[in-house]
């Protein structure tokens, strides 16, 4: 895909407009999986996440609409932070 080449807004040259984007760039079939490498539960992120066995128990933290509902942001990025291995990362979409 060439995602820029119909905009010449934010290229720090004229060859980044004409750069192609692969999408994605790892195939998905190619990860190793784990069992327990994903986390989904119902219930109240602070509760559930804000325990202390949960501290630095993830490598990656992915989250879509979901600050939208904090009634403290910079406690839910305390939470996620503390989730975090080193070096870990936080995604939001």
């Amino acid at each position: 895909m060439w995602i820029r080449v119909h905009n010449p807004c934010n290229n720090l040259t004229d060859g980044d407009q004409l750069r192609e984007a692969k999408v994605p760039d790892v195939l998905p079939a190619d990860l190793p999986i784990r069992p327990g490498a994903l986390s989904m539960c119902a219930g109240d992120f602070v509760e559930v996440y804000g325990a202390p066995d949960q501290i630095g128990q993830w490598d990656a933290v992915v989250t879509c609409f979901f600050i939208d509902t904090a009634h403290n942001i910079l406690e839910y990025m305390e939470i996620i932070s503390n989730c975090l291995r080193e070096g870990g990362f936080w995604i939001n979409l």
